[in-house]
């Protein structure tokens, strides 16, 4: 039991709180009118800070209707403003992140989301935010929520931050003092790559390829930096992003890559179809490359331990595709090195062998077929191509077409391995 403090108590401890918490008494009026879902209008808000100016001044008392709008924008009990700050009884419904991250409540989201003290920033006692539990909870609505309104981004908008990451933040600042760049959330948002992709799992599972394409969900960071010219593929790209973050973060992350990856084995055909689509990125020199889902073998692989044979099938006849065109554009590229290399051929038989020796074995330093990635250069560095170039186990078929499937998969990734110049028949074989 509490001790109810008089109106005049009560009105001093709400000014304190709302001077804490928010811009002004104003400010406090209006979110006060939309989290009861009423115009907020300038004449709607002046009225409703005239109220406030009342009951602060003690002129007037706390309704009973005002209680749920006062608690909720105020993170405080009814004992607590009741009793003028005297009782600070703890309260289950209180604004944590725990609670909001439950809730389907949109205003209590945006309540949350926009207090100028800014909540929504912080970790709880358990060292844990609130993209953390809505992710826990698989609260899909309030995480499409926050991203439609440019409080959080999974992917940023400017391709030069993907590098560690996406480019993930958040837009949500403290008005109190100038932002701290090293905000709990801010910070996590920036470097734990698990978020987005256990937010890629909920989008899966509900087929959401709106979703899946705004998060990028087929690509890595490092196929935005791998460069051909600077002989960059993603594998090196990415193994020195996962060797330079912090351990518990590297576990994180392939523990949300293997869920992932689960969860679209047992995607429907329109998913699987998404993941199996070759696509093209510009890299940070403006190049553009084509590219397959890095883990498309392995996705194959479950499909086909799951008697999805069909879905097996439509990944591996993309990567053969892939695979072909991979060698086509590689052979083209050649014959261009080829061509160029022979208008400055000397005329004497002697010099012409060791200059075709000699160009054959530049050309060649300037290919690369390793970590399932493929990389040539032009030795005049005017143009490239890189790109992975998936295999699978052959023992992996579980049909005869299947198999043909892996076989063909195989034949053309050996193929464009063997690639070679040829000077003498200004071509590549």
């Amino acid at each position: 039991m509490f001790t109810l403090a008089d109106n005049r108590e009560i009105g001093r401890y709400l000014e304190e709180q709302i001077d804490e918490k928010y811009e002004s008494s104003r400010a406090f009026a209006r979110k006060y009118l939309e989290v009861n879902k009423q115009v907020a209008d300038e004449v709607a808000v002046v009225k409703m800070n005239n109220r406030l100016s009342q009951i602060k001044n003690g002129s007037n008392s706390v309704q009973l209707y005002d209680l749920p709008a006062f608690t909720l924008l105020l993170d405080i009990s009814c004992e607590e403003l009741l009793s003028a700050g005297k009782c600070r009884t703890p309260f289950e419904n209180r604004l944590t992140n725990c609670f909001v991250a439950r809730t389907n409540d949109e205003g209590v989201w945006k309540a949350y989301a926009e207090r100028p003290d800014a909540p929504i920033l912080n970790l709880d006692e358990y060292g844990k935010n609130i993209i953390e539990y809505a992710l826990e909870f698989e609260n899909y609505g309030l995480l499409s929520y926050l991203m439609e309104q440019n409080y959080i981004y999974f992917v940023g908008p400017d391709e030069k931050d993907y590098v560690c990451n996406f480019g993930a933040g958040v837009k949500v600042q403290r008005s109190a003092f100038p932002p701290r760049p090293r905000d709990p959330l801010i910070y996590q948002m920036a470097e734990d790559q698990s978020l987005r992709l256990r937010m890629l799992l909920l989008a899966v599972k509900r087929g959401d390829l709106e979703m899946l394409e705004r998060l990028h969900a087929r690509e890595i960071p490092a196929y935005y930096q791998a460069n051909a010219l600077s002989r960059t593929t993603p594998a090196e790209i990415d193994g020195r992003r996962r060797n330079s973050i912090d351990e518990t973060l590297r576990a994180a992350e392939q523990a949300a890559e293997e869920e992932l990856l689960d969860a679209i084995a047992e995607a429907d055909e329109n998913t699987l179809a998404y993941f199996a689509e070759e696509f093209e990125i510009k890299n940070m020199c403006g190049q553009v490359n084509r590219f397959l889902y890095p883990r498309l073998p392995e996705l194959a692989a479950r499909l086909l331990e799951k008697g999805n044979i069909s879905g097996a099938r439509l990944l591996l006849q993309s990567a053969v595709e892939h695979n072909r065109n991979a060698y086509a554009e590689l052979a083209e590229l050649m014959r261009g090195s080829v061509e160029a290399a022979q208008t400055r051929r000397p005329c004497w038989v002697g010099e012409r062998e060791r200059y075709d020796e000699r160009m054959t074995a530049q050309m060649m330093s300037e290919f690369e077929c390793k970590d399932g990635y493929v990389l040539y250069r032009d030795p005049a560095a005017k143009q490239g191509v890189v790109t992975n170039l998936p295999r699978m186990p052959e023992d992996a078929s579980a049909d005869d077409e299947t198999g043909r499937l892996i076989q063909e998969l195989n034949g053309w990734a050996e193929k464009v391995c063997a690639i070679r110049p040829d000077i003498e028949g200004r071509t590549a074989r």
